[in-house]
């Protein structure tokens, strides 16, 4: 599959696509929230899954170094894409910190009575969460790639965004970690939270070893 996506030139289409989501989102989605939500669940669902799906796919492409070399042009928007993903997390440290002391026991009422525009902002801040934990890879996988990369992606990298600034507090922040209502830690991992079993807890999650290894091919090579 990748080499279809390399050798037809669709790499850059795909990033084009990505952008357009994530504007669709930023600007569009605030404006139509109310009629969109009156659709079917799985599809207004759909309407916010489609910048995930494309991130996804990346997260699988990227992982090459062909794919990466062919998507040069492309690289410094996906650059900036990730930031601003890192950013929002970070605006939103006491969401995660409040996650991280333990979450409340969920009202089935709540659920309920959730009206669909709510229910469709909820989807729309999980999806959001899980576009911005897969951004950790990307940028691990493109430093993977570093030496063989030309350097205008350096300089994104390094002096026009500094990724390693902004990964730092994320380091301390640990969003991909929290406490279930009934105390239990979890992490997230492969899309989803899963529960630390008490004999893993000092294992380091996938995540924060992502970002320990993009510090590492940052400055180390």
């Amino acid at each position: 599959m990748m080499d279809s996506f390399v050798t037809q030139d669709k790499m850059n289409t795909l990033v084009y696509e990505l952008l357009s989501a994530e504007t669709w989102k930023a600007k569009i989605f605030p404006l139509i929230k109310k009629e969109v939500s009156q659709i079917s669940t799985i599809k207004s669902y759909m309407c916010m899954y489609h910048e995930a799906a494309i991130v996804n796919l990346l997260e699988v492409m990227l992982y090459h170094r062909t794919a990466c070399e062919s998507s040069e042009d492309a690289l410094v928007e996906l650059i900036d894409y990730c930031y601003r993903k890192f950013v929002e997390v970070e605006n939103n440290s006491q969401f995660y910190l409040k996650q991280q002391e333990g979450m409340k026991p969920d009202d089935p009422k709540a659920y309920l009575n959730m009206d669909s525009v709510k229910e469709l902002e909820k989807n729309a801040r999980d999806i959001e969460f899980s576009c911005a934990m897969i951004c950790f890879s990307l940028i691990r996988f493109i430093t993977d790639h570093l030496k063989d990369l030309s350097v205008p992606i350096v300089h994104q990298l390094m002096e026009n965004n500094d990724i390693p600034c902004i990964l730092v507090p994320l380091l301390e922040l640990k969003p991909w970690i929290r406490k279930n209502a009934k105390g239990e830690k979890e992490k997230f991992e492969d899309q989803q939270w899963k529960v630390i079993p008490k004999n893993e807890e000092t294992k380091l999650p996938k995540i924060e070893a992502q970002i320990w290894l993009t510090i590492y091919n940052m400055f180390i090579s």
